[in-house]
């Protein structure tokens, strides 16, 4: 039986700039400034001092997004080739066709996922899967399938998933309220399935109200993006494009954020989309 229908609308990446600076090599132990203020570096040194890295049990990470580069050093040993997949091919009438072709045609998906891969130990192993194509946009239907499948490869495969990252999201041009009973539902049962979404905010500097999934409250973690600023006194302060809101849970650095980018540089990004994997990351 059919529970309800709605239009299939446009999802796009929560990236606020495109690529500032590109350069062929990273110059610190961490790709992003903002590894300093999470805390990361303490806690993977105090998880070495205490186990041995082989010891630690696998940890899967699905990232909706446009893909990875799978070529780039970042990501060599560091994703599945078994579980990644595309979600980006559609019949005449919209209906998802996976495939395995993850490959990044638009270099947001590497870039966040390279924030993930360059801030957690090698236990830790990316789930590429594409929602959203070479320019940038996909739909409510790709995200909803792509999570639908992390479901159930957990639960068939008994994977540890607990966590999935998706800087992206719906948002309205005028900043009104979206709602998507599409993506409100599927993300709920991956919650119920214990998987927790972190979500990018947004970069409109609208209200929370105007994205989804970031308009949700317990189901999901929904993050807005700070940046270096000396004029505070703890040097931060929330980026100027950021969404804010009742349903924003952490802020994390998202300006001039250096991840991967294309096949083998590396990057400069701000937005909200840069902000969530930090916080992936520590999870």
């Amino acid at each position: 039986h059919v529970d309800f229908v709605e239009y299939d609308l446009v999802v796009m990446g929560a990236s606020a700039t495109e690529n500032d600076e590109v350069s062929s090599s990273a110059t610190t132990s961490y790709l992003s400034w903002g590894a300093s203020y999470t805390g990361i570096d303490e806690y993977l040194s105090y998880l070495s001092y205490i186990y041995d890295e082989s010891e630690l049990e696998t940890v899967y990470v699905p990232i909706l997004d446009s893909g990875i580069n799978t070529d780039h050093s970042l990501f060599q040993g560091r994703y599945s080739s078994v579980y990644g997949r595309n979600f980006t091919s559609t019949t005449a009438d919209g209906t998802v066709v996976p495939d395995e072709n993850f490959e990044d045609d638009n270099n947001h998906g590497s870039h966040t996922s390279g924030i993930i891969a360059d801030q957690t130990l090698d236990n830790v192993i990316l789930i590429p899967l594409k929602v959203l194509r070479a320019n940038g946009k996909g739909s409510v239907t790709m995200i909803a399938t792509a999570i639908e499948y992390v479901i159930s490869i957990k639960e068939s495969y008994n994977l540890n998933i607990r966590v999935m990252n998706m800087s992206l999201g719906l948002e309205t041009e005028d900043g009104s309220p979206i709602y998507s009973r599409t993506l409100e539902t599927v993300v709920k049962e991956a919650y119920n399935a214990d998987i927790m979404s972190v979500v990018a905010a947004g970069n409109s500097h609208f209200n929370t109200s105007a994205s989804a999934p970031a308009n949700m409250y317990e189901e999901v973690i929904v993050v807005s993006a700070l940046e270096e600023n000396p004029y505070y006194e703890k040097g931060l302060c929330v980026a100027d494009y950021s969404n804010y809101g009742s349903t924003v849970d952490l802020s994390a650095p998202g300006t001039a954020v250096e991840s991967a980018y294309s096949n083998v540089l590396y990057g400069e990004l701000s937005g909200t989309s840069m902000a969530a994997p930090h916080v992936t990351a520590v999870i």
